[in-house]
């Protein structure tokens, strides 16, 4: 399948031509926009002003074509054609017919096989190609997780694109790295023609969040105890995705002379530091630790996600830094830069959340009120309690862990906790507000308020109305099927009815016929044979006594001769 647009006819500069996998995906989409909306020779820039301007001037100098992970997707107003369902042969036809071919296999690993195949094939028609072909494969840093460390006695050295040659990969990404060694070895061969790149990135996080979209989601539901798998020591290499789609596009521009390129910033968070930042800026800020095998019963993570996750790194990407010189969007990381992240979060996702103040007297129903509207909303409930209770807790860490640092002695801060029990005692607020008046205000809520603007049910929960739906549609249908059965066994029975009925009815008729029929021919008969049948008899023995040649003509004779009238 194709889908194309085509724009105004304007003159233009001369396309740049580039595929890319499964544009439909989250690595492959945003830097399918970031490259349709760059120019050739400038600073990459995801400012929205700087792109309405590129727009608007149409200075485009990339043309992005490429294919589809899944038939419905819907088209994309950055990729000028885009493909499914292609045949080795029709795929080629369309690599052949692009400068740059990109393939990212960070998400998929059904990838690799087809990026082995692209990059093979293309090998294979270098001398039919028009001109120079660029081939960049973005691979993953799980690559490198089994390395050994690059300096025994410096456990924090980082490891750096100069010695990827000593990489060990993860025994799940095995493939990735032979790919990344296959495709290094063909660039060497025809490096005028033909040329080669791997860029190995790190978690990609940003616009919406894909590896990490699990944490982000149940912060944003207000979960408790957002999970930490393992430790949470590990060190996770990461990188915006629109810092990686500025990697590829220096790569693009500049072709540098190193082949092999790590994509990661500059922050070496801990999975921990993480997930913390993650909860406190989006949720109640709470994290529970949990045994690294459960990140492998995790139904939102796939197994290649849940390696990821897991993986311990400590690198640094040298070349970008020496070679490229781009505008980051994240150049210290996620946790540096959460507050870019969580709004590029909650814009790219459409999540509005709903801020509502419960406020009243003492004992009016504040707290039912409250928890339905949370209920309904998907929202975070604050209370006083809740709040003073956090206090307390933290006043009590403080007395037992005190820092010398801190003005406020121990003693006055046991008196401040003092007080705060006191006070916290004199008030228990009591609900006892009448349902009939919560569910009146409760609509009055939906009204002014509206619909929710947030996630929607879970998985769990959209598995469960399935389950019930199901068990709706079967009782439903047995239901039916009892009815149609019931029908047609009473139907059965009048039909039986009605056939015994009508078939007496046609045996006393038929009875009936046979005994008028008897009352009319029995004077016929009595006539019959008292005055015609003895004479015939007669006549029909002698006819047969004497064989005439006309028998008939013999048989009027006698009888007219033996007539005894």
């Amino acid at each position: 399948m194709l889908t194309a647009r085509s724009g105004p006819s304007m003159a233009q500069p001369e396309m740049t031509r580039v595929f890319l996998n499964n544009v439909d995906s989250y690595a492959s989409r945003h830097i399918a926009q970031v490259l349709s909306g760059s120019v050739a020779g400038a600073a990459v820039n995801t400012n929205s002003d700087l792109e309405a301007e590129l727009l608007s001037n149409h200075k485009r100098t990339f043309q992005v074509v490429g294919t589809v992970s899944h038939p419905s997707a819907v088209e994309r107003p950055h990729v000028v054609e885009q493909y499914t369902h292609l045949n080795r042969d029709e795929l080629l036809s369309k690599l052949m017919g692009c400068d740059v071919v990109i393939y990212n296999v960070t998400q998929h690993a059904d990838q690799v096989e087809e990026a082995l195949w692209a990059a093979s094939a293309l090998h294979s028609e270098v001398e039919h190609f028009s001109g120079p072909k660029l081939f960049i494969l973005i691979s993953t840093i799980m690559t490198w997780a089994c390395s050994k460390p690059a300096d025994p006695d410096d456990l924090e050295l980082p490891f750096t694109d100069a010695i990827f040659w000593s990489r060990r990969a993860h025994p799940n990404f095995e493939r990735h790295i032979d790919l990344e060694k296959r495709v290094v070895k063909m660039g060497k061969t025809e490096r005028k023609l033909f040329s080669t790149y791997v860029v190995a990135a790190g978690l990609q996080y940003g616009m919406g969040e894909q590896i990490f979209h699990y944490f982000f989601k149940k912060s944003w539901l207000g979960e408790d105890g957002i999970p930490i798998f393992g430790d949470g020591k590990n060190i996770v290499p990461t990188i915006h995705i629109h810092d990686l789609a500025s990697v590829v596009y220096s790569v693009i521009q500049h072709q540098p002379r190193p082949y092999y390129l790590l994509a990661v910033d500059d922050s070496n968070n801990t999975m921990e530091e993480i997930v913390k930042k993650i909860a406190s800026i989006l949720g109640p800020g709470k994290i529970q630790k949990k045994p690294s095998e459960d990140a492998f019963l995790t139904k939102d993570l796939s197994v290649m996600e849940a390696n990821s996750l897991l993986v311990s790194l400590r690198m640094e990407a040298a070349y970008i830094k020496k070679l490229f010189s781009f505008n980051w969007v994240c150049q210290f990381g996620l946790v540096e830069n959460i507050e870019v992240v969580v709004q590029e979060f909650r814009q790219t996702r459409g999540l509005l959340p709903v801020r509502l103040c419960v406020l009243g007297a003492p004992a009016v129903g504040k707290t039912t009120v409250s928890k339905k509207i949370c209920e309904y909303y998907r929202l975070h409930h604050i209370t006083v309690k809740s709040t003073i209770s956090d206090t307390i807790a933290r006043l009590e860490h403080a007395v037992r862990n005190p820092d010398p640092d801190e003005g406020n002695s121990t003693q006055d801060v046991q008196e401040q906790l003092s007080m705060m029990k006191e006070r916290l005692e004199q008030n228990r607020e009591i609900s006892s507000s009448n349902e009939a008046d919560c569910l009146s205000l409760m609509q009055k809520v939906i009204d002014i308020v509206g619909q929710p603007r947030n996630y929607g049910p879970s998985s769990q929960e959209v598995k469960e109305e399935e389950r019930r739906k199901a068990a709706e549609r079967l009782r439903r249908e047995a239901q039916e099927r009892a009815e149609v059965e019931r029908m047609e066994a009473d139907e059965a029975r009048d039909r039986a009815a009605h056939w015994a009925e009508w078939t007496k009815k046609l045996e006393e008729v038929r009875q009936q016929e046979e005994e008028e029929l008897e009352a009319t021919s029995g004077p016929m008969r009595d006539y019959l044979m008292e005055q015609v049948v003895p004479t015939l008899s007669r006549g029909l023995i002698e006819c047969c006594r004497a064989q005439p040649q006309d028998p008939v003509d013999f048989l009027a004779e006698y009888l007219l001769k033996n007539n005894p009238f």
